[in-house]
């Protein structure tokens, strides 16, 4: 008998055998999505534990809506690394409709896009942002790559996307299923459709919906050729179609919240559920260390502060400091640290190219210019500033202006 991995890898393939069969080709470009490729990349990060733990429950139909990804493979890996990097409180919010899509919001932001190369990249979507497309586009390949299933759809003069959660598929950014389609099928035959499949097996919907469909296409004409208004419409000329059309009523009779949730035992342990551990233990991360040749102050640390930002659990463990836009926070150094010059950095995470800068000021001195770097989603340490410490309480005070977006600092080191 099968272990609970191979069951999951099974559907993988299913899903990129039946969802890839037509090619899909990749962000902005001609190239078709390699469909071992894709299989591959998915097996990896379902057994490296990199997904979303509900991920394993989805059926094979769920599925094809997470694989279908016009996102590179490296792309899609660069996505869940750089969320657990610079944001990964976004990945257990407890609203589900924001949970990975809250970075639209916060980052990618309604703005005048920006585009640094070709072909573009979700990199360069998250960086320099776009209208309701390049958020709609973000949404739903952020979400993809967590394995979260979606459907992208678009409606009159607006593009979104519609996202499962665990208690149904929801439309979001303004989009209505009763206006919003997506590849010639409208928001509410997919709604019907996701709904009807929640709540019964694959076999028995395939039984009593996927085989009437079949004979209406065949005897009736095929699918697509009626005008949409009569698709849905019972007709005594159209047997089959009717019939089918009555079915999928039928099937929606037992739909309810809890046929959509997927939990359980997922075979791994994700990232996400050992990040929960790490956010519920709560460690306290504020210690200053003077170890004489250098001084490490936590970013968490803070003493004075203003403005937008947030004290979260890093996935590292401790804690980081994000501003999520202007802010000053202060940090109040032990009466003991030897008073001389030092040089200062900071471990940042950023993931837009343009950075303004922060500003450092010690005690009563005057402000010096910190440049902070595009790090794309990793750690880095930014360049050395000089500074001279006094001893007996110095106090360093950091303020961003705006405008700025966001940046994650996890500690200061002083050398």
């Amino acid at each position: 008998e099968a272990d609970e991995l191979t069951m999951v890898y099974r559907k993988i393939a299913m899903a990129v055998a039946l969802e890839l069969a037509t090619p899909i080709n990749e962000f902005d470009t001609k190239i078709p999505v390699d469909p071992v490729a894709r299989y591959k990349h998915y097996a990896e990060a379902y057994k490296n534990g990199e997904l979303d733990p509900a991920f394993p429950h989805f059926s094979v139909w769920e599925l094809r809506h997470v694989i279908n990804s016009d996102a590179k493979n490296d792309q899609l890996a660069w996505g869940r690394k750089m969320m657990m990097n610079y944001a990964p409180y976004i990945t257990t919010l407890t609203d589900a409709t924001e949970r990975y899509t809250y970075m639209l919001k916060t980052d990618v932001l309604m703005r005048n896009p920006t585009w640094t190369g070709s072909p573009r990249t979700y990199q360069q979507v998250l960086s320099g942002g776009g209208k309701d497309k390049p958020n709609a586009w973000f949404g739903r390949f952020i979400c993809k790559a967590f394995g979260i299933p979606t459907w992208g759809c678009s409606q009159p003069k607006k593009e979104s996307l519609i996202r499962w959660t665990p208690t149904g598929w929801i439309p979001l950014m303004g989009a209505t299923w009763e206006e919003c389609s997506f590849d010639g099928m409208s928001g509410i035959d997919f709604q019907a459709e996701s709904s009807a499949r929640a709540c019964h097996t694959a076999e028995e919907y395939y039984k009593k919906a996927v085989l009437l469909d079949c004979l209406a296409d065949m005897t009736d004409a095929k699918r697509g050729q009626d005008a949409e208004s009569e698709k849905n419409a019972i007709h005594p000329m159209k047997l089959w179609r009717s019939l089918s059309t009555i079915q999928k009523a039928v099937l929606l009779e037992g739909v309810n919240a809890e046929a959509f949730e997927r939990s359980g035992e997922g075979g791994v342990k994700t990232k996400i559920e050992k990040y929960l551990e790490i956010f519920e233990t709560g460690e306290d991360d504020t210690e200053i260390k003077d170890e004489g040749e250098k001084i490490t102050i936590p970013a968490a640390a803070i003493g004075f502060n203003s403005g937008q930002k947030v004290v979260i659990a890093s996935m590292d463990g401790g804690k980081q400091l994000n501003f999520l836009a202007d802010a000053c926070v202060e940090y109040e150094l032990p009466d003991e640290v030897e008073p001389r010059p030092y040089t200062l950095t900071l471990d940042v995470c950023t993931v837009h190219l343009k950075q303004a800068p922060l500003f450092l000021k010690v005690n009563d001195d005057q402000e010096v210019e910190i440049k902070i770097p595009y790090t794309v989603g990793e750690w880095k340490t930014t360049e050395g500033v000089e500074v001279h410490l006094e001893g007996g309480g110095d106090i360093l005070r950091f303020k961003r202006e705006r405008p700025c977006f966001g940046m994650a600092i996890r500690r200061i080191v002083l050398k």
